[in-house]
């Protein structure tokens, strides 16, 4: 997430930049957006992990390693 769409959510939660989101403050809300992202990135990355079980215990080998590839290209997301 780039500090303009931080900027931009932060507009729409009804804030503006020169409101409360200035200084220190703007070092906590985007290291705050940051860890909700990573969060969200490991939820979904877990949630592909879960289905690429079920798909091997099926004997969907194909389901298997592409639910496999999502979740790493989730988790790579994250390096970018």
């Amino acid at each position: 997430m780039t500090r303009q769409e931080i900027i931009r959510l932060a507009h729409e939660a009804g804030r503006s930049e020169g409101c409360w989101v200035t200084g220190t403050m703007w070092g906590f809300v985007e290291r705050f957006a940051e860890v909700v992202a990573a969060h969200e990135r490991e939820a979904c990355a877990k949630a592909a992990e879960g289905i690429a079980i079920d798909c091997f215990e099926d004997r969907d080998n194909c389901g298997a390693a592409a639910a496999c590839l999502v979740s790493g290209m989730i988790r790579a997301r994250g390096e970018q």
